[in-house]
């Protein structure tokens, strides 16, 4: 995730197909060259009657090619492209969403006999961050704050995917309470500079165990909030 929000030039390793550099995508043997197919005379197709119906099909003999090679290239045997793997450098732009699909242009399998190749499409697929959940170009996290820390207000580092952001806690601060910290989301993608906010869930963290002095003081301040009776 940390990838997609700041961007990344990622190396991918691929099998394709490539023109065979020995024929030049030809595939014919050096020093000769295809010739034109007989049959259909390099239409590819040849008609064909049958009765009164007249129509067109693949040309038999050279298979809709045009041509026909007599000696066929050693090393490609005759198709013009060979098995390869490649490394293909890919830049994954800031804000990605997962599932998009990214086409690399001409990074495909080469066309027939030297024809231009097509291109390679990679679909993005986003590790989740742990502590962290994307909702479009928005992030959502929880902190926990202790009683006295919600009651007194604080500034609090809360970690972001890139870092930390300081964020105002007002006294009083409630379970639960939803913070919105603008500009601190997911990059919106195609729009430089601009990002979505960051959602803080607040939860109040209550200790499983206290000492004698900090149940005293705990007792002390209960009465003062007549929760207990002041005389116990």
């Amino acid at each position: 995730m940390l990838d997609a929000m700041t961007g990344k030039e990622v190396s991918l390793d691929v099998t394709k197909r490539d023109t065979c550099q020995t024929c030049g995508g030809t595939g014919a043997k050096a020093g000769t060259t295809p010739k034109t197919c007989p049959q259909c005379k390099g239409r590819g197709q040849v008609r064909v009657n049958q009765g009164f119906f007249s129509f067109t099909q693949t040309c038999p003999k050279c298979h809709g090619e045009g041509q026909i090679i007599d000696n066929p290239c050693p090393t490609c045997r005759g198709t013009g492209t060979i098995r390869t793997n490649k490394t293909i450098k890919v830049r994954i732009p800031q804000g990605v969403n997962d599932g998009r699909t990214l086409r690399v242009s001409g990074a495909g399998d080469a066309g027939p006999k030297g024809a231009q190749p097509g291109d390679l499409y990679v679909i993005i697929h986003l590790k989740k961050q742990p502590g962290f959940v994307r909702e479009g170009d928005d992030l959502h996290t929880e902190i926990k704050l202790t009683f006295a820390q919600a009651s007194l207000g604080m500034e609090y580092d809360v970690p972001v995917l890139d870092g930390k952001v300081k964020v105002k806690i007002a006294p009083g601060t409630q379970p639960g309470t939803i913070l919105r910290v603008r500009d601190q989301g997911f990059p919106k993608l195609g729009r430089r500079g601009v990002r979505g906010d960051l959602y803080v869930k607040v939860n109040i963290n209550v200790p499983k165990s206290l000492n004698s002095e900090q149940k005293k003081a705990l007792f002390e301040f209960a009465k003062t909030m007549g929760e207990v009776p002041k005389d116990a």
